[in-house]
């Protein structure tokens, strides 16, 4: 299934964006090498969830949490007084494609295959149709599959242009529109 999940990611970069990690969640964010993700869940002082997403490292000292809903981007502004870190709206449209076929569609949306090493929780960058995305191999199903991430500020992003290549490299996979 090609589902927009209505997810967003917040950008947190600069130096001491692994010690503003490693403050708020749950794991130990410097075992987390660039281009990897992991289950992250954003915790207030007390110990309380005040989010569950995704972390994803995308280079040394920048990182996106991808997430669904919550009051993610004010928290983490307020909780990054006094480091050398920028929290930022990355203004990303992000989607995704579940199930048995699913790096079928992903090698036939990349304008270069598969990428390398894509094993589970893998982020790698990719081109869908000369666009810049970022791909990771992660979802909410329990089945195979992988989420995409636009680059607006690299590139202007023509959504419905992006959309209809994945459904048309998913195609011969039988790959159809769903929703939540």
């Amino acid at each position: 299934g090609l589902v927009d999940t209505g997810e967003r990611p917040t950008e947190i970069a600069g130096p001491d964006a692994e010690a503003l990690c490693n403050k708020l969640f749950t794991r130990n964010c410097s075992t987390l090498k660039p281009g990897r993700a992991g289950y992250g869940l954003l915790l207030y002082p007390d110990g309380g969830i005040l989010c569950d997403g995704i972390l994803m490292r995308l280079d040394r000292d920048r990182f996106w949490y991808v997430q669904a809903d919550g009051p993610v981007y004010s928290w983490l502004i307020a909780q990054a007084q006094g480091l050398d870190v920028k929290i930022r709206d990355p203004r990303s449209w992000v989607a995704q494609v579940q199930g048995p076929r699913a790096l079928d569609v992903l090698a036939a949306a990349c304008d270069d295959g598969l990428p390398a090493d894509f094993s589970y929780f893998a982020v790698a960058r990719a081109r869908f149709g000369g666009q810049p995305v970022i791909v990771s191999r992660t979802g909410w199903t329990g089945e195979v599959g992988f989420e995409w991430y636009t680059l607006p500020d690299e590139a202007p992003v023509d959504g419905e242009r992006l959309w209809n290549h994945v459904l048309a490299a998913g195609k011969p996979f039988g790959l159809a529109i769903c929703g939540l």
